[in-house]
């Protein structure tokens, strides 16, 4: 592995990535970690989140630099669409299934439970208001704990339909009388 020096390209370090040489990966980490993480923190409102799909953006940059062209797109802009990519993904997966670590750490007392349980029978009734397919991928998503692909595996549904279907779902029920104050705990 070659020493790294500042006049090196941003180019040459993806190149240079793409044949596993870890200190370029580094270099271009330092380079662009701020940026990423910036947009990241702007995307998910919290810095916990930010980090992690920084880590899950830099992690897509290091598996996709060898198909990296710099004749289409300068470096930053590779990443930008990288970065812009993730955040979406992350943010639909969010809004349908809030993270895991939501709740770690926090006391659930019988109060909390009666609400979400409400928030739960709420949530039920709003969804009937919805198309079939719209329903049957959120139910999926929200009670069956399934991600998109594990959805679009059990109903034989291309994985982009699903992702429709989901979006399509809770930007109703975003505008739902019934959901009004119904909604799940979605990941601001």
């Amino acid at each position: 592995m070659a020493l790294i020096r500042p006049t090196d390209t941003d180019e040459s370090l993806v190149a240079r990535t793409a044949k596993g040489d870890m200190d370029a990966y580094a270099e271009l980490y330092k380079r662009y970690f701020a940026v990423v993480r910036a947009y990241a923190r702007r995307r998910t409102g919290d810095m916990d989140r930010a980090d992690e799909l920084t880590q899950e953006i830099f992690l897509d940059a290091w598996r996709s630099a060898e198909r990296y062209d710099p004749k289409v797109a300068p470096v930053a802009a590779w990443l930008r669409t990288i970065t812009a990519r993730r955040a979406v993904d992350w943010t639909r997966r969010a809004a349908v299934r809030p993270p895991l670590a939501q709740h770690e750490g926090r006391e659930i007392t019988q109060d909390s439970h009666d609400n979400e349980l409400v928030d739960r029978m709420d949530f039920t009734e709003a969804l009937k208001e919805l198309p079939d397919a719209q329903r049957e991928t959120l139910a999926l998503a929200f009670y069956g704990d399934l991600t998109y692909p594990e959805i679009a595996e059990r109903t034989n549904t291309p994985l982009g339909t699903v992702k429709s279907r989901a979006l399509l779902g809770m930007r109703r029920l975003a505008t739902s009388s019934v959901a009004a104050d119904a909604r799940p705990n979605v990941a601001q």
